[in-house]
């Protein structure tokens, strides 16, 4: 069973955004830093602290949809950090 873009937003997928924003130091929202067209490209995380992440994003997903089997939950937490996560130092 796939989660659909509207259902992810509903159930809370924009809050990991906040704490992916904090693990490389910033905070919420920062216009001084995000008015440069590629801020985004800017911080790194190590591989560490991705997989870190990844296992939070893991845990929130198993809480809202605990209807997914583990295969799907990590489908689900990979396809957060490729959309919105940082490059990898």
């Amino acid at each position: 069973m796939d989660i659909s873009s509207k259902e992810r937003l509903r159930i809370g997928f924009r809050g990991f955004g906040f704490d992916c924003l904090e693990r490389v130091g910033l905070k919420y929202p920062n216009p001084r830093f995000t008015k440069d067209k590629e801020w985004y490209t800017k911080r790194t995380w190590t591989e560490k602290e991705q997989e870190s992440f990844k296992e939070f994003v893991k845990k929130k997903v198993r809480k809202a949809f605990p209807y997914l089997n583990e295969n799907q939950v990590d489908f689900e937490a990979g396809m957060f950090i490729l959309s919105y996560g940082w490059k990898t130092e």
